[in-house]
């Protein structure tokens, strides 16, 4: 399955840039007040509807993301934690 996801032009002349499946990962590191917290799930989200592989590390601050709902939603719908 390929996606477009950006339009490049170069001298004059139009290039579309197409991404096959790929794995695709994101470090979580802040607490689950912060906002990169929505942030990662919605870029997970959108990943996996465009058939992305998703991987989510979460690292010191972040694993208190562990116990929130958000997150586990995500590993049901096939985020890699």
């Amino acid at each position: 399955m390929r996606h477009v996801i950006g339009l490049t032009t170069a001298l004059g002349r139009c290039y579309i840039q197409t991404m096959k499946k790929k794995k695709i990962g994101f470090l979580l590191s802040t607490s689950p007040e912060h906002p990169n917290k929505k942030t990662v799930v919605a870029l997970s989200k959108e990943a996996l509807k465009r058939g992305h592989e998703v991987y989510l590390y979460l690292v010191d601050d972040g694993v208190k993301n562990l116990d929130e709902p958000e997150i586990h939603a995500l590993k049901e719908a096939g985020v890699n934690l």
